[in-house]
């Protein structure tokens, strides 16, 4: 979970958002309406507050509803992907319950990431044919994959997101490269921590691709 600090107010002023409009938003992104009518008896919380969250699309107004109150609001893409890149479904869930043990807590983990490792574990190709010709699957041994997946998201080192993406990155390199035989498995991508390698790729090529662009005729 995110603490206060000066990155946080500054992710705050990047994103035109107060704290009232962060925790709202958070409330939408993870199910929690109901803390918003406790959190009343503390601050006043407006539809002119819910209103600008919508105009920023990090909130949009549910279809089917006809009278608009807090119910009547759900969480964007935008504004999922905003809170769920900071705080992801296993902070969340120890944020609701304090008092657990540690071997609760890895029993509800494993219980709030199974959407994502699904999300994660579709992504990655079923089967790749090898030099000789040969079908391999990459998706064996599941629950030992998810295991891996979850002790990732739970060490910090990079949240649902971000696996998402570099594993994205991942096979198109593979493909651009007439090169999808040599995919690793899923099961040692994760235990070999190839992700990693693949990470400081991309981030690489994405700066290398900044200094590479023309502002005003000035390579900068």
């Amino acid at each position: 979970m995110i603490a206060f600090g000066k990155p946080f107010i500054n992710m705050l002023k990047d994103n035109e958002l107060t704290l009232k409009e962060y925790f709202i938003l958070y409330c939408y992104a993870y199910d929690k309406v109901y803390l918003l009518r406790e959190y009343i008896s503390v601050e006043t919380i407006t539809m002119k507050d819910v209103a600008k969250l919508v105009g920023l699309k990090y909130l949009m107004v549910k279809r089917e509803v006809d009278d608009i109150d807090l119910d009547g609001f759900k969480c964007a893409s935008k504004g999922t992907r905003f809170i769920k890149s900071m705080v992801d479904s296993f902070q969340d869930a120890k944020a609701d319950n304090l008092l657990l043990g540690d071997e609760d807590l890895d029993d509800l983990a494993m219980e709030k990431y199974n959407k994502e490792f699904t999300e994660f574990y579709e992504i990655y190709p079923a089967t790749v044919l090898r030099m000789n010709g040969n079908e391999a699957s990459l998706r064996l041994q599941k629950k030992l994959c998810k295991e891996l997946y979850i002790d990732i998201l739970k060490s910090n080192k990079f949240n649902h997101h971000k696996m998402l993406n570099i594993v994205k990155y991942y096979i198109s390199q593979k493909k651009n490269n007439n090169s999808l035989q040599y995919l690793k498995t899923l099961k040692n991508y994760l235990r070999d921590e190839v992700y990693v390698d693949v990470h400081d790729h991309m981030e690489l090529k994405n700066e290398n691709n900044n200094k590479n662009i023309n502002y005003g005729g000035k390579i900068v």
